[in-house]
């Protein structure tokens, strides 16, 4: 009986996604992430002197228990002295009880515990039909197995399989002897048929201090979504000054949902943030559209963001999908941001692509332009990245058996515009063959790849015309790029058979002819990164497809790894390796110089456990001719038994960037836990990001105030946020986003 009108309470708890409930209160337990990863200390709970334990019974069978009492086969049974009466998994213990076998109604007295699968209910006296579940209980306590929740209700009454009600009825997941919160409802209505309940006269309070009321509000009985408030939530930054945000939710139909968010600005006014939601069998997409009419501290212009992410399924093989997002004004990620990430976004995209897949075969076009957020200097301009309208691609690569010849072309056509420069048509098409020979211990892999590009440009008048006249010409490039790659691999056993050494050198030589580019406009090429040990390997030191770089070159490289023999886990990976030019590189990138050195940078790379509790991650690069460390990234992670977590990072680049960085969790004690993180610029002396706060956590509710310093992307002010979120168990949260920002800014924080 009483396990129907409690799940609403255990489905807000086991739903792992994100549902819509009714109103403020219950919205806590929307936040179902949260929910899912908590981790809560452990409660001193009074142990109980009713345990119980279920006789095995077939299925409808009755089974009674007691010191004494009489039995009537056709009319009432009197039971004294520890009482069982037991049907399926249904079981009531008592002082005195009787039992009219005719229609099997129970009533019991003194000291009643009502026991399901899912709960135990204490009561003074209960009146039951084990057959129906029609019955009432008076002055109930009751708790959910696995430590759900529990409550009380002055009378509880089972109308039918359908309906139930609740007089004066409390929960919470605090243990009863320690409730530091609980809500309370002076009737509850519970409909099953339709998984709907209703509340009236709702308080919230902590401790006995009511902190919110309702009225009225209905809530879902199982996982479907309802529609109603979300859980608010506030911030403070210095450019918005106080945010309070107050999300609605509309469940509009079961593949079809909304959110409306008001959000209301100190300093700004009042800002509608929308989000629409839709599934079909073909199609799904999010539509979000956020308006600030009058932003009183930005000239009372109206502020807006709109954003649509789309898919569809037009056949089997074939998809569409849209993505792109507009804003007013180039300001707007800087003043709504809350990181240095977000307010420096330089460029927005708006991209449509069509794809169809065939068996060898990969068609798509798309159509990709960008807004540019600033345009403020003429370099700024130069470099705003060229629009693709359209895009035209075809990859052909059939499948082939091992030691069998690889071949495939790829073919692209674009049409590249920008404002104020040079325009046009760019043809390429890219056809390669190779063959692998070897085995697990040695393989040689030679290549060759052979790439046509033909451009029918749209050039400006180079004679400083007002009217910017263009000059149409055409030029083409025809380049073959020849390669072999070789490899071995050496296994030992080392510590008595626990560990397998691998040792793996690898050898690459790369041929591409010179050929003159120079007059070759750049649309989207650019020179490679070499950050990263994978760059010994490309084959081509530009990306995009206006510039092939001539090469006569040898890679060499060297590997070696620890492998656990029992679980296959990779302990330990060293690797070394350089790029040897055999001939002067002459190919550039417009005000460039030629490279003269003969040889690249020397990687090295090491990651590791050096114990159980600390792994390290380096990348090193030396500069043979200026004989400097041009760039290194090492991070070092430590975290024990105890959850106390410090990750250090230290990173430089080409004498231009210098950056420490320490973030950190520990309990201070079992509920006290202190969190940071502090990124340093060490070149211009300067803080990028500072973050520290403090947690709270018992048994039953979390509490973490958080505040964030971070540079702006003017790179000269800073915004400090406060973030204050107050986590009940079972119930979710309520307040900034403190949980998902610990988890963003410190590797290894977990809730």
């Amino acid at each position: 009986m009483c396990s129907h009108w409690m799940s609403w309470y255990t489905n807000a708890v086991k739903n792992q996604y994100i549902k819509a409930c009714p109103i403020l209160i219950l919205c806590l337990s929307c936040s179902q992430v949260a929910i899912a990863k908590s981790q809560w200390r452990t409660c001193n709970t009074p142990s109980s002197n009713n345990s119980l334990k279920y006789t095995p019974l077939r299925t409808g069978a009755l089974l009674v228990e007691a010191d004494q009492g009489t039995i009537a086969a056709n009319s009432i049974s009197t039971l004294e002295g520890h009482v069982i009466i037991q049907q399926d998994k249904n079981l009531i213990h008592a002082d005195k009880a009787t039992y009219d076998n005719r229609n099997s109604n129970v009533t019991a007295f003194g000291n009643v515990l009502f026991v399901t699968d899912s709960m135990k209910l204490k009561s003074s006296e209960i009146h039951y039909q084990m057959n129906s579940g029609i019955g009432e209980l008076k002055n109930a306590e009751y708790s959910l197995s696995n430590g759900l929740g529990n409550g009380s209700s002055k009378l509880l009454k089972q109308t039918g399989k359908e309906h139930t009600q609740l007089k004066d009825a409390t929960f919470s997941t605090c243990p009863a002897n320690q409730r530091s919160w609980h809500i309370a409802s002076s009737d509850i209505k519970l409909d099953h048929k339709n998984q709907e309940g209703v509340a009236r006269n709702v308080t919230f309070k902590v401790g006995s201090i009511p902190v919110f009321y309702s009225p009225y509000f209905s809530f879902p009985l199982n996982s479907q979504r309802k529609s109603g408030f979300l859980a608010p939530s506030f911030k403070v930054s210095d450019r918005s000054g106080t945010v309070l945000s107050t999300p609605y939710y509309l469940n509009l139909a079961p593949n079809f949902d909304a959110t409306l968010t008001p959000n209301f600005l100190t300093n700004r006014g009042i800002k509608l943030d929308t989000q629409f939601r839709y599934l079909t069998p073909n199609d799904a997409g999010i539509i979000g559209l956020e308006y600030l009419p009058g932003d009183n501290i930005f000239n009372n212009e109206d502020r807006s963001l709109a954003s649509i992410h789309h898919k569809t399924r037009l056949s089997k093989r074939t998809q569409l999908s849209i993505n792109a997002t507009d804003i007013s004004d180039k300001d707007y990620f800087q003043d709504f941001g809350d990181s240095l990430v977000n307010s420096s976004i330089a460029a927005l995209e708006r991209r449509i692509d069509l794809t169809h897949l065939g068996k060898n075969w990969t068609f798509s076009t798309s159509i990709q332009d960008y807004k540019v957020l600033d345009n403020s200097n003429t370099q700024n301009i130069n470099n705003n990245p060229y629009s693709r309208l359209p895009e035209l691609r075809f990859r052909y690569a059939p499948s082939n058996k091992i030691g069998e010849t690889r071949y495939g072309f790829e073919t692209e056509l674009v049409n590249f515009e920008k404002e104020n420069a040079t325009t046009g048509l760019r043809f390429d098409l890219n056809t390669t063959a190779s063959r692998r020979f070897g085995d697990s211990s040695w393989y040689v892999e030679p290549s060759i790849q052979l790439r046509h590009t033909q451009y029918s440009l749209d050039n400006l008048n180079p004679n400083n015309d007002p009217n910017n006249t263009l000059i149409k010409n055409s030029l083409s490039r025809t380049l073959p790029t020849a390669s072999i790659d070789t490899g071995l691999f050496f296994e030992r056993n080392i510590n008595n058979g626990q560990l397998i050494q691998t040792l793996e050198p690898r050898l690459l030589y790369t041929y591409t002819p010179y050929k003159d580019q120079s007059n070759i406009p750049v649309f989207d090429s650019a020179a490679n990164s070499f950050s990263t040990s994978t760059q010994l390997f490309t084959k081509n030191r530009f990306t995009g497809k206006d510039r092939i770089g001539d090469t006569n070159q040898l890679t060499a490289a060297l590997t070696t790894r620890l492998i656990n023999q029992k679980n296959g886990h990779e302990v330990l990976t060293a690797s070394i390796g350089q790029i040897f030019f055999l001939n002067e590189q002459k190919v550039t990138l417009p005000n460039t110089p030629i490279e003269n050195s003969g040889s690249s940078q020397l990687a090295m790379e090491f990651s590791g456990e050096l114990n159980n509790r600390v792994r390290i991650i380096t990348g090193v690069y030396w500069d043979p001719q200026k004989e400097i460390f041009s760039s290194t990234d090492t991070r070092l992670h430590y975290q024990d038994k105890e959850n106390r977590r410090l990750n250090l990072a230290y990173r430089t680049l080409d004498e231009e960037l210098e950056q420490a960085e320490i973030s950190f969790s520990t309990p201070l004690n079992n509920n006290w836990s202190l969190v940071g993180k502090f990124e340093q610029d060490l070149k211009n002396d300067r803080s990028l990001e500072a973050l520290g706060g403090v947690e709270y956590t018992n048994c039953c509710w979390k509490t973490r105030i958080v505040t964030r310093r971070f540079l702006t992307s003017d790179n000269v002010t800073y915004d400090n946020v406060p973030f204050i979120e107050f986590e009940l168990k079972g119930l979710g949260s309520l307040g900034t986003g403190a949980t998902n920002l610990l988890e963003e800014q410190i590797y290894g924080y977990e809730n």
